[in-house]
């Protein structure tokens, strides 16, 4: 597999895309303790 980018969402989750070898792209997530899905909040300051 081969990781296609990493970054820090909008909602300030931690993101990281991976492709397998067929090309199917998948998403990986991890929560922060400020992510939007932990604060309610709509947006999270950068």
């Amino acid at each position: 597999m081969t990781v296609t980018g990493r970054e820090t969402g909008n909602d300030c989750s931690r993101q990281a895309w991976v492709k397998d070898p067929d090309g199917n792209l998948s998403e990986l997530q991890e929560y922060t303790p400020q992510s939007r899905q932990f604060t309610g909040e709509d947006f999270c300051e950068p």
